[in-house]
Order: structure tokens, then sequence, then C-alpha cells
């Protein structure tokens, strides 16, 4: 008979930021270089309707809190080079040339997280971000906070 054990990874503990001021949303930065704060990412095609441009490099920043420890996934669809940094972790990297799912699981404990999504925009570039528990719902900058 075959065996094995399976250890349950080592979640990331919650995130420390020391004195900040949060605001609502998220920072999205592109190649121009001034920030600005997004509050929804849907439809898929969020990133040309904040004028991010074909061959441009983006980086999308937020914090959030998890009520439980346990194993979250985050689920990535997309047609575009991404990486998703947790905690300043890298946690995933692809590159899509058609509309493409991915899956990420990640360990975390309760409390606060930071996120950034990096990436350069294809043309008619595409992204959803989900997350979630226990089923992943999509990702609500709104519900989300900042440093501005």
């Amino acid at each position: 008979p075959l065996s094995f054990d399976v250890t349950a990874p080592t979640p990331m503990p919650s995130y420390k930021v020391a004195g900040a001021q949060f605001a609502p949303g998220m920072k999205l930065t592109q190649d121009d270089g001034e920030p600005v704060v997004v509050n929804s990412i849907f439809p898929n095609s969020w990133l040309s309707s904040q004028g991010v441009k074909p061959g441009e490099s983006f980086k999308l920043v937020g914090y959030f809190s998890v009520d439980r420890d346990g194993v979250f996934q985050f689920q990535l669809q997309h047609n575009a080079k991404i990486a998703l940094v947790v905690d300043d972790q890298p946690v995933y990297r692809a590159e899509h040339a058609e509309l493409t799912l991915d899956y990420v699981p990640i360990a975390l404990q309760h409390g606060l997280h930071k996120i950034e999504i990096v990436g350069t925009a294809s043309a008619d570039a595409r992204l959803d971000v989900r997350f979630g528990y226990d089923g992943t719902r999509r990702l609500q900058p709104i519900a989300m906070t900042h440093i501005p």
C-alpha cells in the first residue's frame, strides 16, 4: 500500500505597516507615473478604461484583511504578463496570449495583508481577479485600502 503525509503550508503572518494612514481603494501606477485610486476592476477590460495602454507596465497595490487562518485562493484570468505578490513575497508569475484562468492557493494568517498585481498590458488586455476561502468572489478594491 501507498502511504504519504500531507503537511499544511505555513501561513504568511499578518502584514505590519507602522504608522500608515489608509484610504479606500487600491492604488494603480503605470508607466506615466502618476498613481490613481481604483475602486472597481469590473468588467475584466478595466485596465484600458483606466488608461493603461498595450505594452505599458502597471502596478496595482492594496491591503485586505482575512478573518481566519487558512489556505485561501486567488483566481487570475488574464491575457497579459502578470505577477502576483502577497506581503512582499512573489506567489505567481505568468504570461498568456489568450485569456487563461490560473489558480493560486496561499496560506494566510488572520489579519492584514498586502497585495500587488504587477504586469504589462497586452493589446485588448483583460484581467479578472477573484479571492476567497470557501469559494471566491471578484476582488473589490472599494472594500480594500491603500496608503496614499
